[in-house]
């Protein structure tokens, strides 16, 4: 029977989602998913980053700032981090909210 060391296990893993995270994922967002003219997040682009419809779902509009913000808190705090979940708020606040309510 085999063993793990469970502590090296997920110190590893703990790596690897973190650069996927830091290096890939965020970053990402912030530079083919932010629309920099009409506010708030593209939700549909592609792995290039090419806008393949300019539609904005409005719970990504949501989980944007949360992620951001939560990384921001807990991650690394990247000003740039602060900036897109302010972007995202100010455009849920703008669109997204129904004044009938």
């Amino acid at each position: 029977m085999w063993t793990i060391d469970t502590e090296k296990y997920l110190t590893e893993w703990r790596e690897h989602y973190r650069h996927d995270l830091l290096d890939d994922i965020l970053p990402f967002w912030l530079n083919h998913g932010l629309d920099k003219v009409n506010g708030g997040v593209y939700t549909c682009v592609d792995r290039e980053g090419k806008l393949m419809d300019g539609t904005k779902s409005v719970w990504f509009q949501g989980r944007c700032p949360f992620v951001y913000s939560f990384a921001y808190n807990n991650i690394d705090r990247r000003p740039e981090y602060l900036a897109m979940a302010k972007n995202c708020i100010d455009f849920i606040e703008a669109h997204c909210i129904d004044p009938t309510d």
